[in-house]
């Protein structure tokens, strides 16, 4: 967390299971993007078939955003209509709006 956005992951035991990179600052909000695009692009090269975006990725184009890269640990264990999902992306958004309200108040 910085006082221009913040980068976090969530983690199934051991097994990596989300990246999310999210900013309310117009001024760096490229730098972060740069670094949700990276984690995806890793993901990519190393399993290609996990390429799900049917376009190219583009950052948002107004502020605050979150961006989220699920990762395959995912989606080993949990069908993409499981409430675990629902738990994942709410607690996600929840812990944005937390911080950005920390750090502005």
């Amino acid at each position: 967390m910085t006082e221009t956005g913040v980068a976090f992951e969530y983690f199934k035991g051991e097994t990596p299971i989300s990246v999310c990179v999210g900013t309310w600052a117009a001024e760096v909000s490229g730098e972060y993007w740069i670094e949700i695009e990276t984690a995806y692009y890793q993901v990519t090269d190393v399993c290609p078939q996990l390429s799900w975006a049917k376009r190219p990725l583009k950052a948002p184009e107004s502020i605050p955003w979150l961006a989220t890269l699920l990762l395959p640990g995912f989606f080993a264990t949990v069908k993409s209509d499981s409430a675990d999902v629902w738990f994942l992306n709410t607690s996600e958004v929840v812990f944005f709006w937390v911080a950005h309200d920390l750090v502005r108040s």
